[in-house]
């Protein structure tokens, strides 16, 4: 062989990969512009959506007219009260509508029986 067809084949396969690389270069940066545009262009199309959505909304004040209305109807057990004996009769006797017997003058406190009087 020819040493000058040889050295043609070189340098004609190193201008090749060159090429190459300088192609692959140029599509590797228009790829990235590429990228930057689309995701600007998202990112101003979710801008333009939130603040359409931001101005749909509307403030309402609303006063809430509903009566609430509860009537309790379950009396506590005195078997689970805590409360001492003394106490239990009395409530007994309340809830019963008994006068206590204890009670001399018809349950109401004299003065001497007020602290501090």
């Amino acid at each position: 062989m020819n040493p000058y067809v040889l050295a043609g084949a070189v340098v004609a396969l190193v201008l090749a990969a060159g090429g190459g690389f300088h192609f692959g270069s140029n599509y590797a940066k228009g790829k990235a512009a590429r990228e930057e545009v689309l995701i600007a262009k998202a990112g101003e199309a979710a801008q333009q959506a939130a603040a359409a959505a931001i101005a749909k909304i509307k403030v309402v004040n609303q006063t809430n007219r509903t009566r609430i209305e509860r009537e309790i109807v379950k009396v506590p057990d005195l078997a689970t009260c805590n409360a001492g004996d003394a106490v239990k009769r009395v409530l007994d006797d309340a809830l019963t509508n008994r006068a206590s017997s204890e009670a001399a003058n018809g349950g109401v406190v004299s003065r001497t029986d007020v602290p501090g009087k």
